[in-house]
């Protein structure tokens, strides 16, 4: 950032001339357009919230920008990426106005700026202009729209406050014509306990809503029956008009029989706290490229100012007896700014956390006939169960036991007869319905036998709260089962599933735990004593992060991971892998390939990976580490990987997979306009050029370095047409001038161009 001179500043004032139409200081839109927009306040964007609106151009540059406030030109900025050419406004009454993308400005802006590039020699700029240098009125033209940094042609339009803090337009003081309410499609359910899976496995589950019979209501097909607590999580969008483009949801609150327990306005943003957008938003969602999953519950480190919970609970449903078992309500409301609303309501069963009956005893009478005998929950008969029978599971599927006898011989005490013709490993459980709606299958009581696992695997699956540990079986029994965690041979504890999910499929849920901060190795026990020989051994890499400041974290000898508690929002499992290259110079790769998950990794900073080049052949100094984007199948060279002694150190947001990769190849210029001794009829010749590279890229502005006559132009680039472009600030005399054209790629690699051409006498 610069501060431009006072001195230069006030010779600014008298070149500011043009002229306002004199409109009246109010909420006036800076461009004069039926304003359209494609993204809101808010929105998600990797790692940040959108801090503006961005209004449509109908796919076109040039739309005429004007200033919406009286106030003074505070401050401009360039880049080839982001927000491109930006300009930013002072208001008269403290507010800042930012436009960016723009393609071009007024002229007397646009020498303000070329002044300040030429001076630092520079594209790049970040100038702050001294208070009312340069006078702006309302409605006085200013430059023109494009699409300069990222996108397709747009205007992204701020207001923030005197302390830099981005509001929402809509919300304070900008109106549009809006008369369609939100739309809302699924709702998600997350436990937050530190054990409990939904019959799937998972830690997460998503039903979709359809529309109820009242107008603006949505609902579900069914009831669902929660005995776990739980958080809400729900996806939708706003729409200015029908068949408008999608944005995210100004206002949101979760209600429980009424009562407020979560809401969330999307009023303001705070740039210190962008990171909270990957808690507000379901983050493994929109890595998947879900990113309207709003999260209606708090996770640790969220910052984000605009949420809050009315009591300690933060918005968790079911926590600290909150609710008694029986029948309750959920409602999700949805508001746009200006208020058109929905809302989404539909019934819960919430269960007793002792489950529905405790077996007190069984007795065999014969080989394939068993009696059992139970205790009811407390809280039974607050469940209203109309039917009770007995269900056996087969192939994972549960489905009645005909020749069953239940009789209920007490006030809580419960006998069942059963016959069934391999009764030692037939697993059964209770399959209740009740007249509140729902369906509950309870815990097996029966066939979970002390037994070896067949031909059993191991899939890691770390999650934001935790580490699922999946376990696919090929069994046809039940077995008792428990894990054992090793580090060099020690243990360092025992983890039991939490529930049974079938006699093929077990799954295991371990929240982060100090003593487990280094695990190598996982041993599936097929019983309930540790002691037993059958067991199968898994070698695994497997981190706890967060607990430290800052730890280095070895993936082998050469990759490393430098993360701690500066860098997460909490304490993280990872899966660490080594996948070995064999023919590495095929593809490009001077290491093997490692991977880091989960992928949708929440930090609240970029963490450091380093990778340590042998250094043995010249090559090797044109290495870099990179990041495997599997949606785009490339390979995406991490902007800041440095190579210094043979050390490559890079940051990355989150986890995926990496490798250092060469890049021998220089950019190449192609296209050029001009052609070597040939005449141009302009002392302001316009030049342009296309510019690629394949593995590294441009990392910025000084990458490219075009001079005339040894005199360093501006280079214009936009790295996603590739197009290179620039002129002379001042005139060029008549007769032969260099051209040099120098272009390097993050790698060192390098590209030259140099001609001479003629500036014809007399031209204009």
């Amino acid at each position: 950032m610069r501060l431009i001179s006072t001195l230069f500043a006030t010779i600014l004032v008298a070149l500011i001339s043009c002229t306002a139409p004199g409109y009246a200081q109010s909420s006036r839109w800076p461009l004069d357009i039926k304003i359209d927009l494609s993204s809101g306040f808010g929105d998600y964007r990797d790692g940040r919230f959108h801090a503006g609106l961005d209004i449509r151009t109908g796919g076109r540059m040039g739309k005429r920008l004007v200033s919406p406030v009286d106030g003074y030109l505070y401050r401009f900025k360039m880049s080839y990426t982001g927000s491109g050419k930006a300009l930013y406004i002072m208001a008269d009454d403290g507010h800042i106005y930012v436009f960016y993308h723009l393609r071009s400005f007024c002229p007397e802006i646009d020498q303000v700026v070329k002044t300040a590039q030429v001076d630092a020699e520079r594209y790049y700029v970040d100038v702050y202009l001294p208070r009312d240098s340069v006078r702006v009125a309302q409605g006085q033209y200013l430059g023109y729209t494009g699409q300069t940094g990222v996108g397709a042609p747009h205007l992204h339009f701020e207001k923030r406050t005197a302390d830099n803090l981005p509001i929402n337009l809509l919300s304070h003081g900008y109106s549009l014509r809006d008369v369609v309410a939100p739309t809302l499609t699924r709702v998600g359910f997350e436990l937050v306990d530190d054990h409990s899976l939904f019959a799937d496995g998972s830690r997460k589950s998503f039903r979709d809503l359809v529309t109820a019979d009242t107008p603006d209501v949505y609902t579900l097909d069914s009831v669902l029956y929660f005995d776990s607590p739980f958080g809400l999580l729900v996806e939708g969008f706003d729409q200015m008009r029908a068949g408008g483009m999608q944005q995210t949801i100004y206002s949101l609150a979760a209600f429980v029989d009424g009562d407020l327990i979560y809401e969330v306005r999307l009023d303001t943003a705070n740039f210190d706290t962008d990171r909270s957008v990957f808690l507000e938003y379901d983050y493994s969602q929109a890595v998947m490229g879900e990113k309207k999953v709003r999260r209606l519950f708090y996770r640790e480190g969220n910052l984000f100012t605009g949420s809050r919970a009315p009591d300690d609970r933060r918005g968790i449903v079911g926590l600290d007896d909150q609710l008694t078992v029986g029948r309750h309500n959920l409602s999700i409301h949805a508001e746009d700014c200006f208020g058109n609303s929905v809302r989404a309501e539909f019934p819960f069963v919430w269960g007793p956390e002792d489950g529905l009956a405790k077996l007190d005893s069984a007795f065999r009478v014969a080989d394939t006939l068993r009696e059992f005998y139970f205790t009811l929950s407390n809280n039974f008969d607050r469940l209203m169960i109309d039917t009770l029978k007995v269900a056996v599971q087969q192939g994972g599927v549960w489905r009645e036991q005909s020749d069953a006898e239940i009789t209920r011989t007490g006030d809580r005490q419960l006998k069942v007869v059963i016959s069934t013709r391999i009764m030692h490993s037939t697993i059964l459980a209770f399959a209740a319905h009740s007249s509140l709606g729902v369906e509950i299958i309870g815990e097996p009581f029966n066939g979970i036998v002390n037994k070896a696992g067949k031909d059993v695997e191991i899939e890691l699956e770390p999650v934001v709260d935790g580490l699922l540990v999946k376990l696919p079986t090929n069994s046809r029994a039940g077995s008792r089962m428990q894990l054992a965690l090793f580090h060099q041979d020690s243990v360092l504890g025992y983890e039991f599933p939490s529930r049974f999910l079938s006699n093929k499929y077990y799954v295991v849920f371990i929240p982060p735990r100090p003593e487990y901060e280094l695990v190598d190795r996982i041993d599936v026990i097929w019983s309930d004593d540790p002691e037993v020989t059958r067991r199968r051994r898994f070698d695994v890499m497997l981190v706890i992060v967060g607990y430290d400041k800052t730890v280095t974290v070895p993936v082998d000898s050469l990759f490393h991971i430098n993360i701690g508690r500066d860098h997460l929002v909490s304490p993280q499992w990872l899966v660490l892998r080594k996948d070995p290259v064999v023919l590495r110079s095929a593809y490009g790769m001077n290491s093997d390939l490692y991977t880091i998950l989960p992928e949708a990794l929440v930090t609240a900073a970029d963490f450091g990976v380093t990778y340590r080049v042998r250094g043995t052949q010249p090559k090797d100094s044109s290495s870099g580490l990179c990041w495997l984007d599997e949606k785009e199948d490339r390979w995406v060279w991490l902007k800041d990987s440095d190579l210094k002694n043979n050390l490559i150190s890079a940051t990355s947001m989150g986890g995926g997979r990496f490798a250092a990769r060469y890049d021998l190849k220089p950019p190449v210029i192609s296209r050029l306009n001009l052609v070597a001794g040939r005449s141009v009829d302009s002392p302001f010749p316009s030049i342009e050029f296309h510019l690629s590279d394949s593995t590294s890229g441009i990392a910025d502005d000084r990458s490219i370095d075009i001079r005339i006559d040894r005199k360093w132009m501006i280079p214009e680039y936009d790295p996603e047409t590739e197009i290179c472009t620039t002129a002379p600030v001042e005139p060029l005399e008549p007769g032969d001038h260099h051209l040099a054209i120098i272009v390097t790629d993050r790698a060192g690699n390098k590209a030259e161009q140099y001609l001479i051409f003629n500036v014809a006498e007399g031209s204009r």
